[in-house]
């Protein structure tokens, strides 16, 4: 089940909070060791894919228009994508822009500033008519 992106801080979060209290709580005596560490593993990804979530959302940029690899790009709208992170999927709301010399009639180039300035690929990547198109998605993720 993907987590969906939150601007509480993260020690006040959800997954924080219930890691806590797990390592915090008295253990049952019967528990083996190896049922402990994979409760524990799981509330530690959480954990991990909550702290992923903040760090993509902060590379977004939500302006009206913005500079892609040198071409201009008007915002179209915000829309939530997942990222598949090491931890699990990642739900965040992000702004999608198209090119402003283009007139939009539902297709053509998207242009996504998170995955260029995330490193996840490079700018020409995110356009829809780009060659690589099927190989990945605007973000660089299936």
């Amino acid at each position: 089940m993907p987590a969906t992106y939150s601007s509480e801080r993260l020690f006040s979060s959800e997954a924080f909070l219930e890691l806590m209290s797990f390592v915090e709580s008295p253990r049952p005596p019967e528990e083996s060791l190896e049922g402990f560490e994979r409760e524990l593993r799981e509330r530690t990804n959480a954990v991990s894919t909550a702290v992923m979530g903040e760090r993509l959302a902060a590379m977004d940029v939500d302006e009206p228009q913005v500079l892609i690899d040198g071409e201009q790009f008007r915002r179209l709208g915000r829309h939530e994508k997942t990222y598949h992170t090491l931890s699990g999927d990642v739900v965040v709301e992000r702004t999608i822009y198209v090119p402003s010399r283009q007139r939009w009639e539902g297709r053509g180039g998207t242009g996504c500033t998170g995955g260029t300035r995330g490193g996840l690929l490079d700018a020409t990547s995110c356009t829809s008519d780009d060659p690589r198109r099927g190989e990945h998605d605007a973000e660089g993720s299936r």
